[in-house]
């Protein structure tokens, strides 16, 4: 703690011994990164008064962000023993490595979860892990299918991303998976015919044999790559008719749609994300288990981007009010924060 309060001071060039001091710095951090923290909650950290609470790993979190870490796990590791890192890689490393039968069998997957959160809070680690590591069923599944976080690119995960579609040629829809994020986070572009020669096969193939987050990818792709409101209205009514049947189970059609829409708002086709957000979308739906606890707030992070955009900042307020950001998956809390603070700003 007497590191992070000493690279306080000296970010702020503040003595922080004051209570005009924690006054400037909540400034401060709110002016730099849109987070809040309280001048109160500032004195209590600095020790200005007696208190037996603890900072929260949230404040700490804004602190190291503020300073210019990802997380204050990251902050932490920085600041410890580096010798540590060897022990650590050996470790991901060698759990990575169990078969991902092995996991779902021993009912380890938690465990699993956490390691991959303990990545993405220090994503300096991701350069170190070796090829063989990256290629492996478990930490594919673990760490890339559940949705990467977009601020990791800038940390390599493009570079995992490339060696694993290297890896993984012959698996056609994780190819998809893998270019739909590389073109959402703008780490490459990919030709209408390049895209219709490469994934023409979905037409042949029955939407109920393909996992509903490629199909929200596929449409959502196809949507970003053709420019024309004609086809783009074509595509719409594609998707909108997977909806309208009777084939696609309320949970797929969920799946599906958490992934189309973010496309559509990449896009800034706000409208026509609204329109399937407030047709297609149940809100009384009960998701099965992991699916259940975060992606609603998501949902409703992308139904608040929409109506703001689409001019009803009303009902936006009133959407805005229900989220619960601390219950988004950790792999992607960080950027639908920043996603939804940007908006409000503007």
């Amino acid at each position: 703690m007497d590191y992070l309060i000493h690279d306080l001071i000296s970010k702020s060039r503040l003595s922080l011994k004051t209570k005009p001091d924690c006054d400037k710095l909540s400034h401060y951090i709110f002016e730099e990164i849109n987070e809040n923290i309280s001048p109160q909650t500032l004195r209590r950290i600095l020790g200005l008064v007696k208190t037996t609470t603890k900072p929260t790993l949230n404040t700490l979190d804004i602190l190291s962000r503020y300073i210019g870490f990802d997380s204050y796990n990251s902050y932490i590791l920085e600041k410890g023993n580096q010798h540590i890192y060897p022990v650590n890689i050996q470790l991901i490393t060698m759990l990575f490595r169990t078969p991902l039968q092995e996991v779902n069998q021993n009912g380890i997957s938690q465990l699993f979860r956490t390691i991959s959160k303990y990545i993405y809070d220090c994503p300096e680690i991701i350069a170190q892990l070796d090829d063989e590591t990256i290629s492996q069923e478990t930490f594919r599944y673990y760490f890339i299918e559940r949705y990467p976080a977009y601020d990791l690119y800038n940390h390599g995960l493009d570079a995992v991303l490339n060696k694993m579609k290297a890896t993984y040629k012959e698996d056609h829809w994780f190819q998809l998976f893998i270019d739909s994020t590389l073109l959402l986070c703008k780490s490459s572009s990919i030709t209408k015919k390049g895209f219709i020669n490469q994934y023409s096969s979905f037409s042949e193939k029955p939407t109920k044999d393909v996992h509903p987050f490629l199909i929200g990818r596929y449409f959502g792709m196809n949507y970003i790559i053709d420019e024309r409101k004609k086809e783009r209205k074509k595509i719409q009514e594609e998707v909108i008719n997977i909806f309208s049947g009777n084939e696609t189970s309320p949970l797929n059609k969920f799946c599906i749609l958490l992934t189309y829409v973010e496309f559509l708002i990449y896009t800034k086709s706000y409208r026509h994300g609204f329109e399937l957000i407030e047709k297609y979308w149940n809100h009384k739906i009960v998701l099965a288990d992991w699916m259940d606890y975060g992606y609603k707030e998501v949902i409703k992070v992308f139904h608040f981007i929409c109506l703001f955009n689409i001019g009803n900042p009303i009902d936006a307020k009133g959407v805005e009010r229900t989220i619960n950001l601390d219950a988004i998956p950790f792999y992607f809390k960080q950027h639908y924060s920043n996603i939804l603070k940007k908006e409000k700003h503007n």
